[in-house]
């Protein structure tokens, strides 16, 4: 059974609703596909009536743009030891995959 709690911002009050198992199943998808809990998914659409997606970045690019900070850090610090590092060349791949994590996100 659930308990109330006299502070309304506690969510204490269940509300069910009857679902088919087609029904049930592409909420669990959506939620999914939204990285978000089912609850959160329906209290969102029934509230907000609808819920943003944020597209992620793959395992890949992520690894990738890890290294190419890494690597632009140690230039950093190279450059303000005194050094005079060239840059150019990690700043050229990094750019190039920020245009490619870019234009997937877009799609």
């Amino acid at each position: 059974m659930a308990r109330f709690s006299s502070n309304p911002n506690v969510r204490s009050t269940p509300y069910l609703i009857p679902l088919n198992r087609t029904e049930k199943d592409s909420i669990r998808t959506r939620a999914k596909e939204a990285r978000m809990k089912p609850i959160v998914f329906i209290r969102t659409m029934a509230l907000d009536g609808k819920v943003i997606t944020v597209p992620v970045i793959n395992d890949d690019d992520r690894i990738e743009l890890r290294r190419q900070g890494h690597n632009l850090n140690q230039l950093v610090h190279a450059s303000h030891a005194g050094g005079h590092p060239d840059i150019e060349p990690t700043l050229s791949s990094l750019r190039a995959l920020l245009q490619r994590i870019d234009q997937r996100l877009i799609q």
